[in-house]
């Protein structure tokens, strides 16, 4: 069998070819590395709704999982129920001519009650956790995150629990907003940087909607005081101050543009290094993956952002104020590869 990573559209896909996969690796080792890159691939395209993702991207990445299954069965079965759950979501998104005849067996989240049920009985304190998890994850993706929550509230695993309810806490609070409902206060101890900046930026987006422009300024320059004076080390801090940044552009751009020294201090700080189940960014800038896990099992939790989480969109913007002045800026960048990037877009300010 051959597995081919590529991008598809601008986002990753892999391909499968069937062959004598096993055999022609031997070792086991090799071939979890390889499922679990499969996984980390898929992963983003299972997220994605269906509108995001073209037939061909749909059809591609249920043949991947069709093609996969039998190997995850043999070689890492725990992923089985995780993959289904994908296989069960993209199926009715298929042309007809590519569904299954028999459509695949509905993933846990169908019927939570059962199987939470089933994972109370397991009597081992880690699987019976992952069985938790695993229920939490389909929910989520399915976007039922009040039962999701519910659910996550049964896991005992400290860490995992923490990072489930944030993200779970986070997505509540931005579908709540969306729906009009004024929140209390977006900060909150429960949510790290990055979730604390999407939802202040979704809030300041609705007081715009509702011409409330000074409430919306000083909700941006707030935390972005907040965010400048956290821990300059922090993996994702650029991220976090990105969109907030072009929120506040879109209000007062001079007051926006000194404040990109701080965004610059943050894309050249050098992260420490990266807890392996530490959130990063995945597929593009405006997604962070959360790979929680429970002892050696980890779920590719992902996090959508938006458009004002995207550096290089957001230095465009700037430079279309003001060209010269974004490109003394980024040539102050110390990291080259930022630098030579976000030149790049920044020139795009002027050749459309």
């Amino acid at each position: 069998m051959q597995i081919s990573f590529s991008q598809i559209a601008g986002r990753p896909a892999v391909n499968v070819t069937p062959g004598l996969f096993a055999h022609e690796i031997g070792s086991r080792t090799l071939i979890r590395k390889y499922l679990d890159a499969a996984l980390h691939t898929l992963a983003p395209l299972a997220f994605a709704s269906a509108q995001r993702l073209t037939l061909y991207e749909i059809g591609l990445t249920a043949a991947a999982i069709r093609q996969l299954l039998p190997l995850y069965e043999r070689h890492a079965p725990e992923h089985v129920p995780l993959l289904i759950s994908w296989l069960y979501q993209l199926t009715p998104h298929l042309p007809e001519p590519l569904r299954p005849r028999a459509a695949p067996s509905p993933p846990e989240s169908e019927y939570p009650t059962a199987a939470v049920e089933r994972a109370r009985k397991e009597t081992h304190p880690e699987k019976r956790d992952l069985l938790y998890l695993r229920i939490v994850y389909a929910l989520y993706t399915q976007g039922d995150y009040e039962a999701a929550r519910e659910v996550a509230a049964e896991l005992t695993d400290p860490r995992a629990k923490a990072q489930v309810m944030s993200l779970l806490e986070t997505a509540i609070r931005r579908r709540r907003i969306a729906q009009g409902v004024e929140p209390s206060d977006v900060r909150s101890r429960k949510l790290d940087l990055v979730q604390e900046s999407l939802l202040t930026v979704e809030w300041a987006k609705a007081l715009l909607q509702k011409k409330r422009v000074d409430e919306a300024k000083l909700l941006l320059q707030g935390h972005i005081a907040r965010v400048l004076a956290d821990d300059p080390a922090h993996p994702l801090r650029w991220v976090a101050l990105t969109g907030l940044l072009d929120t506040l552009r879109r209000i007062d751009v001079q007051e926006a543009f000194p404040l990109l020294a701080g965004l610059a201090r943050a894309l050249d700080s050098p992260s420490r290094s990266p807890d392996p189940a530490a959130p990063r960014v995945e597929d593009g800038p405006t997604h962070i993956l959360y790979p929680i896990g429970i002892g050696k099992h980890r779920l590719p939790f992902l996090l959508a952002l938006g458009e004002e989480f995207d550096v290089e969109k957001v230095i465009t913007e700037f430079a279309r104020h003001d060209f010269e002045a974004t490109l003394a800026w980024i040539h102050h960048l110390r990291t080259e590869e930022v630098r030579a990037s976000l030149l790049i877009a920044a020139c795009q300010a002027i050749l459309h």
